[in-house]
């Protein structure tokens, strides 16, 4: 029996006692008994009971699964996450093989590790697929070894499995979408690159190196600042400025990158910064080449300038024409009406300028009125307007006129000069002028009237 004793002061301690009778030498009953302190021993006890039952609630409340194995490679015990892992309850674990729970393709793998994991001769760590009850798979990180005993001998093997499939499901997402952005951005239409923040490229798309002529190689040498056209440059940097210190998330911009043969392209770029935990990372640039577009803008802008040019101009002398001139005097009169100014108008036509024609050629009488045009655009103001109405029929609007006089003035210069002989094409030409002058408002206040009046003078005149 085990029982409490009491020691003299009070103190209880626990003893093992073994009571055997006998018969002395007097034939009396008595009684043998041998006490044994075993105090410690319960001690122990209670201590490995503690122990165990620390181990029980910590293998059964693990986040992880953890198994037994024998030396045949049958579970005998199974934890609670374990089977969550796989599908089955610990009790229908317990007697199975780990070959019941290894997908078919994975068993020869399997069967030559744990081969070697029984046997002692590896401890196995490594991530492996495992076959759940429903007939699908998970993927774990799995950690085994064997323990012996005091001896060396083997006694079963310990495993622990690390439920990765979240983990696996994570890297297969990361990696499609590494896939994708990858295609994306090697098939893009479009150029793409990324940049260090200080605008070194790190890499680039196969567009970009197609657009300016780079290699993959070559574009890992260079920089921004490298390929961007001079005249863009302070744009550039103070843009990538902006974007680096956070001021703007992102920028769209039209510049100029140079070839590497030397021309330049007109790219359309959208600049973004990449972030991480915070902090700028690196610089990611779409660039669409515009340049078919800005030609085309320019063609279409030099044919509209061209077209108002030729609508308001006389094609071979360059001079204005009479629909310029309508606007024009009608301008001028409005700001004389404000201003209180004065207005001249000047007709005029060359002498002699049919007989020239008729007897040296149109092209000569051509070469005449441009030599003529000159001479007019040569000695009136930016100010004033030079007209050729047809023929040899020109106009002069002289405005801001401080008095009526300074229109003689001009007059007598042009007559002066367009009377000087004309050598066109190795022929000396003599022609003249004669001009009629009207001012507004002194001679009349309506534009159509204005011109009527100088064109009396000029009748006059001649």
């Amino acid at each position: 029996a085990e029982l409490t004793f009491v020691r003299k002061g009070g103190e209880r301690f626990e003893a093992s006692v073994s009571v055997k009778g006998f018969d002395d030498e007097a034939g009396r009953k008595l009684s043998s008994l041998i006490i044994h302190d075993v105090t410690e021993k319960k001690k122990a006890e209670l201590a490995l009971r503690n122990s165990e039952e620390r181990f029980r609630l910590l293998y059964e409340n693990a986040p992880i699964g953890i198994t037994h194995i024998d030396l045949n490679g049958i579970w005998t015990y199974a934890n609670r996450k374990f089977g969550e892992i796989v599908g089955y309850s610990p009790a229908e674990i317990v007697g199975l093989s780990y070959i019941d729970l290894t997908p078919p393709d994975d068993r020869d793998v399997s069967i030559e590790l744990t081969r070697k994991l029984l046997t002692g001769q590896v401890d196995v760590n490594r991530e492996r697929r495992m076959l759940r009850k429903d007939g699908s798979t998970t993927w774990i990180r799995l950690t085994a070894r064997m323990l012996r005993d005091d001896a060396g001998t083997l006694q079963y093997g310990i495993v622990l499995f690390e439920d990765i499939a979240g983990k696996k499901r994570a890297e297969m997402a990361l990696r499609q979408s590494e896939e994708r952005f990858r295609a994306t951005f090697e098939h893009a239409p479009l150029g793409i690159a990324e940049c260090t923040l200080e605008g070194r490229f790190i890499t680039v798309n196969a567009k970009l190196m197609e657009m300016l002529g780079y290699t993959r190689k070559e574009f890992e040498q260079l920089s921004v600042a490298d390929i961007t056209h001079p005249g863009d440059m302070e744009q550039t940097f103070n843009q990538l400025q902006k974007l680096v210190a956070g001021e703007v998330d992102t920028y769209v911009t039209e510049k100029r990158y140079l070839r590497k043969d030397g021309s330049f392209a007109w790219v359309n770029i959208t600049t973004t910064i990449r972030q991480s935990d915070g902090q700028s990372r690196y610089v990611i640039a779409i660039v669409e080449d515009v340049t078919g577009r800005k030609k085309a803008e320019e063609d279409l802008r030099r044919a509209v300038e061209r077209s108002f040019y030729l609508a308001n101009h006389d094609t071979l002398t360059g001079l204005a024409n009479r629909a310029q001139l309508n606007d024009r005097l009608t301008d001028a009169l409005n700001y004389a009406r404000r201003d209180g100014h004065s207005v001249a108008v000047h007709v005029l036509d060359l002498d002699r300028f049919k007989s020239i024609n008729d007897t040296l050629g149109h092209h000569i009488g051509d070469l005449l009125l441009k030599e003529v045009a000159a001479r007019i655009k040569a000695h009136i103001r930016a100010t004033d307007l030079a007209v050729r109405l047809g023929g040899d029929e020109f106009v002069i609007v002289q405005t801001h006129l401080a008095a009526p006089s300074a229109a003689a003035v001009l007059a007598d210069t042009l007559v002066q000069e367009l009377w000087r002989n004309y050598m066109l094409e190795g022929q000396e030409v003599h022609s003249g002028s004669s001009i009629g002058i009207a001012l507004f408002p002194d001679d009349v206040d309506d534009q159509d009237q204005l011109i009527k009046c100088a064109d009396r003078a000029l009748y006059q005149a001649k």
